[in-house]
């Protein structure tokens, strides 16, 4: 796997290499958004390996990756194309949301997150106005 893992950073970093070369920073922007679902689905994978997610975790990351993997979907990519990867992308954000809330999970997904650390970030940023928005409207 680890093999795997160096071939598609290759891929990736060269691909980032091309678009800020030929189009720009915003190009480059673009790709970054554009390879978050195959960080996800690389982080997921690699968080099946680590001791320190839970067995009820690891269970629930294995079926949003056979989701993401299986040709049935809610919105199918072969007939809505690349918005279809948008379902995927919301259903592994959502199960990140859910792994981040619980704190040994957030160390192993700070050491397996092999994509860009600003990206994380703003996803964590995200998260956290997610969990305010909700604490704001139980209260009342």
């Amino acid at each position: 796997m680890k093999k795997f893992g160096k071939i598609y950073d290759g891929i990736r970093d060269a691909m980032l290499r091309w678009a800020r070369r030929w189009f720009g920073s915003f190009a480059e922007t673009v790709m970054l958004y554009i390879f978050l679902l195959p960080d996800l689905a690389r982080l997921m994978v690699n968080l099946l390996a680590d001791t320190r997610v839970f067995i009820f975790d690891k269970i629930l990351v294995v079926r949003v990756l056979i989701y993401i993997i299986s040709p049935i979907d809610l919105f199918p990519e072969i007939l809505v194309g690349p918005f279809g990867l948008i379902e995927d992308l919301i259903l592994a954000l959502f199960v990140l949301y859910r792994l981040v809330g619980n704190p040994y999970n957030h160390e192993a997904i700070q050491d397996h997150w092999n994509g860009d650390p600003d990206m994380m970030a703003k996803i964590e940023r995200g998260f956290q106005y997610i969990r305010a928005r909700m604490l704001n409207r139980r209260r009342w």
